[in-house]
């Protein structure tokens, strides 16, 4: 437990290689901790390992093939990896059925996350229009949430589209 708290932390802090050394140490112990394969699925795509990053986030399906959060998880690293690759008609596939799931889960803070990442998606492709008005679903429910740092971002997002637009 111990070394989960310390990989989170220096996540947090940004200390990449201390996170992914804890991480590693976790999956040692037990190669099917779901949250653990999830941050080192994040760790490489920050490396910019993409081939492994997607590797972690598919293993995540079969460590729990009938747990729609996790599957909902998995879909979110497969869905930013798959944009970060330019492949953006699989990257809004993997992040719609997320969103889709979240919304029967009723996982706000997951939908929120799931429509700013479509946003990206269409903003790529010169969907201003789109891009703001899933913005705009995000920052609806971050302000539902009480969510002052999504609200920060989701502003922000929209001020980017606004000079994008040249507004």
């Amino acid at each position: 437990e111990r070394c989960r708290e310390v990989a989170a932390i220096a996540f947090l802090r940004g200390d990449i290689s201390e996170a992914e050394s804890r991480v590693n140490t976790i999956l040692r112990i037990n190669p099917g901790d779901v949250e653990a394969n999830n941050r080192l699925g994040h760790i490489c795509r920050l490396w910019g390992d993409l081939d492994a990053a997607e590797r972690q986030f598919k293993r995540l399906l079969e460590l729990e093939p009938q747990n729609r959060s996790v599957r909902s998880t998995a879909l979110g690293g497969l869905g930013v990896t798959a944009r970060t690759r330019g492949n953006l008609a699989e990257s809004e596939r993997f992040l719609t059925e997320g969103l889709e799931i979240d919304r029967e889960l009723g996982n706000l803070g997951g939908q929120a996350f799931f429509l700013s990442n479509l946003a990206l998606v269409a903003q790529t492709r010169g969907d201003l229009l789109g891009a703001e008005n899933l913005i705009r679903a995000a920052l609806e429910i971050d302000r539902s949430l009480g969510s002052l740092e999504g609200q920060a971002v989701r502003l922000g997002n929209l001020a980017l589209i606004s000079l994008a637009r040249g507004d």
